[in-house]
C-alpha cells in the first residue's frame, strides 16, 4: 500500500505564534518549543489522516524537531494522547541544519518514500511544494 506523509508543525499542529522563536538557523525546531508551547491540532488534517489510514495508506509523519531522545518521547507520547495513527515518524538528524526545503525531500528520499510511493504529503502551507514536486511527490493542502 501506498504512503500518505503528513508534516507534523505545519500540518497536523497549527502553527504556534512561538514557533518562530524556537527556530533554529536552518528551520530545526528546539525541543523546549514543543515541550512548553500550547499546541493547537488541526482536525481537519487529522481527520484526512484518520480517513487515509482507514483506506488502507500507510501514514509517514515528518517534522523538523529534532530526533534526540527527549524529542522523539514527548512527540510520540503527544500524538497518543490524540489517538493519532502513524506508520512511521521522520525526525531531523541533531547534526542536520539545512532549511526545511532541502531536509524534508532529502529524508523522504533517504527513507525510500519519493515519487510512486508516496499517495500525497499534507500540509497547511505550500513552502516545500516545489521541492518535493522535483522528487515526484504530489503535494496537498488541506
Amino acid at each position: 500500500m501506498a504512503w500518505v506523509v503528513y508534516d507534523l508543525d505545519n500540518g497536523i499542529v497549527c502553527d504556534s505564534p512561538l514557533r518562530g522563536q524556537a527556530k533554529t538557523t536552518g528551520g530545526a525546531i528546539k525541543t523546549e518549543w514543543y515541550k512548553n508551547a500550547p499546541l493547537r491540532v488541526n482536525s481537519r488534517i487529522i481527520s484526512h489522516l484518520r480517513n487515509q489510514k482507514g483506506r488502507g495508506h500507510r501514514v509517514c509523519i515528518i517534522t523538523s524537531r529534532y530526533g534526540d531522545k527527549e524529542g522523539i518521547e514527548l512527540t510520540k507520547k503527544w500524538l497518543r494522547s490524540l489517538s493519532i495513527p502513524y506508520d512511521k515518524i521522520i525526525f531531523r538528524e541533531t547534526n542536520n541544519s539545512s532549511p526545511d526545503s532541502v531536509f524534508k525531500p532529502w529524508a523522504l528520499v533517504k527513507n525510500s518514500l519519493s515519487g510512486a510511493q508516496v499517495v500525497c504529503y499534507v500540509s497547511e502551507t505550500r513552502d516545500l511544494e516545489s521541492a518535493l514536486k522535483r522528487i515526484g511527490v504530489k503535494f496537498e493542502v488541506v
